[in-house]
């Protein structure tokens, strides 16, 4: 089992103060909607499921021990790890040329002067949402780059 926080550096009170804030202003939202610019809609509507609570009530009544509830899940979220998905299911893989073999300016292999390389053939990792395109885009113009001069 492990603890996670959908709000790292918040506590349970806190989140839940800045809820009852936000549910006072908004308060004819739907609880799904109220966290809208703070959580994805895909983990929204699966989380308020598994606490029981309907996605589509109005914030304005949704008691404060139900608030409280969400605040303390939220900051605290038990999953229980079974096992590893197969190979086929990995958004992410590891490895690739080492850093530490290829000239950081060019991306031109230390090791077979005019190889270079680029994006996923680098051991470079970035965080889901782009990062790994831009490194791919980023690191393909400066080894074309490098290999023009």
């Amino acid at each position: 089992m492990v603890s996670r926080s959908l709000f790292p550096g918040k506590t349970a009170e806190q989140l839940s103060e800045e809820l009852k804030l936000r549910w006072q202003r908004h308060g004819h939202r739907s609880l799904a909607l109220s966290f809208a610019g703070l959580l994805h809609s895909r983990v929204v509507g699966p989380f308020l499921q598994r606490l029981g609570l309907s996605t589509d009530r109005p914030v304005s009544e949704v008691p404060k021990a139900d608030r409280w509830r969400l605040a303390r899940e939220m900051t605290d979220w038990r999953i229980s790890v079974t096992e590893p998905h197969s190979f086929d299911h990995a958004e992410v893989t590891i490895g690739g040329i080492d850093t530490a073999d290829i000239d950081p300016h060019s991306l031109e292999s230390y090791m077979v002067p005019g190889l270079y390389f680029a994006g996923e053939m680098v051991d470079v990792h970035g965080d889901l949402g782009g990062y790994n395109l831009q490194w791919a885009w980023s690191s393909g113009y400066r080894a074309g780059a490098a290999l023009g001069n």
